[in-house]
């Protein structure tokens, strides 16, 4: 029998939990062998945080969710009941400080809007990008090309790990490079601030300080 938890920031509507019982799956708190994530982009990237590697099924209760499972609900839960289901594996990103952790992006931002911040980008150790003058710049997986990276470049992947610059005063087309690359960032004047999706934590730099970006050894499991 499937042990399946639900995850929300909401309360959760009883009819839920019934109709996985009523399929044969046993609701459960701990140790589950899927998650329904119910809400939008920012519940999944948290219940991700709390139970990696277990496979999620995303719910849409928001208007931000591009990945959120479209079939009729009961449907999708008869198919699980019945192991009628595909796994897609993503991507996700991580950095060499701090352990911090993104299915859609990690972002490198000025610490202060008053003052943009000079940077390098390096690829694989190899120069790409020299003094860049802006706000930052978005290393994105292909999941999070539907968010902040779209919202700068008007471009998606599928492939790849993105990097785009934001707002800098040289227009600068996105790079897509292969996502076994490792990204370096080095700040060569301002403070910067470094985040992970909507993790409450990040992670500061100073002038002089670097920070590499690259692909988690696990991958985020969703339920097509």
């Amino acid at each position: 029998m499937k042990r399946v938890k639900i995850f929300s920031l909401k309360k959760i509507d009883k009819s839920i939990i019934k109709l996985i019982k009523e399929n044969g799956l046993k609701f459960v708190n701990r140790n589950p062998d899927l998650i329904i994530s119910i809400g939008g982009d920012g519940s999944f990237f948290i219940s991700e945080r709390k139970f990696p590697r277990i496979p999620k099924l995303l719910v849409r209760n928001s208007n931000i969710c591009f990945h959120c499972n479209n079939r009729d609900f009961s449907k999708v839960i008869k198919d699980i009941a019945k192991n009628k289901y595909k796994v897609k594996k993503l991507i996700k990103l991580k950095t060499d400080k701090d352990n911090l952790i993104a299915v859609n992006d990690v972002v490198i931002r000025n610490k202060d809007q008053r003052e943009a911040l000079r940077f390098d980008v390096f690829i694989n150790n190899k120069p790409k990008f020299r003094n860049i003058i802006g706000d930052g710049v978005i290393i994105s997986t292909p999941f999070g090309s539907h968010g902040y990276f779209h919202s700068i470049t008007n471009k998606n992947f599928n492939r790849g790990i993105g990097i785009a610059l934001n707002n800098t005063t040289m227009r600068f087309k996105p790079l897509i490079v292969n996502e076994n690359s490792k990204i370096k960032i080095k700040i060569n004047r301002s403070n910067a601030i470094v985040t992970a999706d909507n993790d409450s934590k990040f992670l500061k730099l100073k002038p002089n300080q670097t920070i590499t970006i690259s692909k988690h050894k696990d991958h985020t499991h969703i339920i097509k």
